[in-house]
């Protein structure tokens, strides 16, 4: 029976007397350096089971199966908390529990079972001209979060009217509409028009298309582009630069921020498929988590395959607005 060392890659594992000495700090550290992630619970279990066997000269391995030591899914979300925790609150993030309870520190959140962005009491992040911005349904959430107050709203595709805090409290939700201009004043977000695969309710990413799901439009026509603006951004993937077409802009700059969030294994899958396949979707879809990423969980080579979550997307949307598009930090 393997133990956390040959599935993780390292030569040691967990350190125990740190573990007694320590308890969850010394977990927190662990976690941020591991190769391929445990989840939170089964890794604690096993550092009291180490202790346990020093006591008593047994194996603590003899009788447990790999399928309960790794979980791959919550594994990775675990890990991916643990690596972005403190880099989503440099940019000015809360996290809280179902509850709308704050959680102030790490071992708290990795012991949540469900987890939700806050927004800044005001927005983070302002332009130095007016800009635009055609990207797609989560960057443009990230966008949102990063740029405007928690009180505004947006329009949903089924036309109701959507607070930026509740965007922020489940962000892989509440999309722009398709090729519908969001105008600020300040800046202008347009979600690519739509495609071929949206219009089939077939999942893309961070591809140009999969499986025969090309980046085609369903509607190229020309449309009226936004007046003032005096530099667009777009994402490097295909849909983008064809409805940058469509709004007669041609000297759009490709950013590979503002790409879709990588949504691994589930790249050209129907949406009505996700949810029985992929155990990641209920955490990201239904319960709102902004750390849960969809997981090919057939290992290949010795690894896990796995995409990205909402806080990696809301970090590098973050990057490029300050890097590319010289917006500046209210905090």
């Amino acid at each position: 029976m393997r133990n956390p060392g040959a599935i993780a890659g390292q030569a040691d594992v967990l350190d125990v007397d740190a573990y007694v000495t320590l308890g969850n700090d010394y977990l927190c550290t662990f976690l941020r350096g591991m190769m391929l992630p445990l989840q939170w619970k089964i890794l604690k279990r096993w550092a009291n089971e180490q202790t346990r066997a020093r006591a008593q000269r047994v194996s603590p391995w003899e009788s447990r199966p790999d399928a309960e030591l790794v979980e791959v899914t919550g594994g990775i979300r675990d890990q991916k908390l643990a690596q972005l925790w403190d880099a989503l609150h440099t940019i000015g993030f809360r996290v809280v529990d179902h509850d709308g309870t704050a959680i102030e520190s790490l071992v708290p959140a990795l012991t949540s079972d469900g987890l939700h962005l806050v927004c800044p009491s005001r927005a983070p992040m302002r332009p130095t001209r007016r800009v635009g911005f055609i990207t797609h349904s989560l960057t443009g959430n990230a966008l949102m979060l990063l740029t405007m107050s928690q009180q505004e709203v947006v329009s949903r595709p089924n036309e109701q009217q959507v607070r930026v805090r509740d965007i922020a409290r489940q962000p892989n939700r509440n999309y722009l509409l398709n090729g519908v201009p969001m105008d600020t004043g300040n800046f202008v977000i347009i979600r690519h028009c739509e495609t071929r695969a949206n219009e089939q309710q077939v999942l893309l990413g961070r591809s140009n298309g999969a499986e025969g799901w090309e980046s085609e439009l369903v509607d190229p026509s020309p449309r009226p582009c936004p007046p003032g603006v005096q530099a667009w951004y777009r994402s490097s993937l295909t849909r983008t630069e064809l409805t940058a077409r469509a709004f007669g802009i041609d000297d759009a700059i490709a950013c590979l921020g503002l790409d879709e969030m990588d949504i691994g294994a589930a790249e050209g899958t129907p949406e009505r498929a996700c949810h029985g396949r992929f155990p990641a979707v209920q955490r990201m879809h239904v319960h709102g988590d902004p750390f849960a990423a969809i997981v090919d969980e057939v290992p290949t080579g010795g690894s896990f395959a796995a995409g990205e979550c909402f806080v990696e997307v809301l970090l590098r949307a973050h990057e490029c607005l300050h890097r590319e598009a010289g917006f500046v930090s209210n905090l």
